[in-house]
C-alpha cells in the first residue's frame, strides 16, 4: 500500500483512493494516505452498507473530527503517516529528530500498527493511531532529547480538549509514547485485564485519542 500511494502521488496529481476494502485495515490505510501523502480522499467500497460497529466506523468518526487540523498541516512537511507492513520497526529521519517506531508491542490482537504524527512546534507533537510505540532520538550526537510532558487529548469538531495527563509507567517514565490497539468495546472484557508488569498495558480503548507530547533538549 505504501508503494502504491507513493507511485500515484505527484505535485500535479493529488492522491485520491476512490475504492478500497472496508475491513479493519481500511482505517489504517486511510490515516496513512491522508497524512503521509496529503490524499484528497479515501473511500471504502460500499461504506454505506456497513451495519455493525467496526474499527473503520470508529476511525471515520475520529477523522471527521480531526479534518480541520489535518487540513491545516497538509502539504507543510510537518505531518507524517505511519503504517506497519513487513517490518516490525522503522526509523524516520525528521528534522532534528530520529523517530523510532516499534510495531512489535503487546497487545496487538492480529492488528497492524498505524497512525500519524503532527509537529505543531519545534518541541511539540500530536500523535494518534493504534498499535505502536514511539521513541525520540536526536540527529545530533552531541545533544539529547527527552519527553517532558504527555497529555491525552480528544478532538471534537477540530478542537482539542484535554482528557488526562500521562505520567510514570504510562509513558515508561517519560521514555516512550505507547498507542494501544483500538478494538470494539464489546470484545474488550475477554481479551485483556490490567497488567501488573512494568510497563503496564491497559485494556485496549474503544475509541481513538491523541497524545500531545512536549519534549526538551539538553547538551551531552
Amino acid at each position: 500500500f505504501k508503494q502504491i500511494c507513493a507511485d500515484y502521488t505527484r505535485n500535479d496529481n493529488p492522491l485520491l483512493i476512490p475504492e478500497a476494502h472496508r475491513n479493519d485495515h481500511s482505517i489504517a490505510q486511510a490515516m496513512y494516505a491522508l497524512t503521509q501523502h496529503n490524499a484528497m480522499g479515501f473511500s471504502p467500497f460500499g461504506i454505506d452498507g456497513i451495519h455493525t460497529i467496526s474499527t473503520l466506523q470508529t476511525g471515520y468518526r475520529f477523522l471527521q473530527n480531526m479534518i480541520p487540523i489535518l487540513a491545516d498541516f497538509q502539504g507543510t512537511g510537518k505531518m507524517i503517516g505511519l503504517l506497519e507492513e513487513d517490518a516490525a520497526e522503522e526509523w524516520v529521519e525528521w528534522g532534528d529528530y530520529r523517530l523510532q517506531i516499534n510495531y512489535a508491542i503487546y497487545p496487538k490482537f492480529d492488528r497492524k500498527g498505524y497512525g500519524f504524527i503532527i509537529q505543531t512546534s519545534d518541541t511539540e507533537f500530536l500523535i494518534a493511531g493504534a498499535g505502536f510505540e514511539l521513541r525520540f532520538h536526536p540527529q545530533d550526537p552531541s545533544r539529547d532529547v527527552h519527553i517532558l510532558q504527555v497529555d491525552e487529548m480528544i478532538c471534537q469538531e477540530g478542537k482539542l480538549q484535554p482528557r488526562r495527563r500521562l505520567n510514570g509507567d504510562e509513558t515508561g517514565a517519560n521514555y516512550r509514547i505507547f498507542m494501544p490497539t483500538v478494538i470494539a468495546a464489546d470484545l474488550q472484557p475477554a481479551l485483556l485485564k490490567e497488567s501488573t508488569t512494568h510497563p503496564p498495558f491497559p485494556p485496549p480503548p474503544d475509541d481513538f485519542v491523541i497524545q500531545r507530547v512536549r519534549v526538551y533538549w539538553r547538551e551531552r
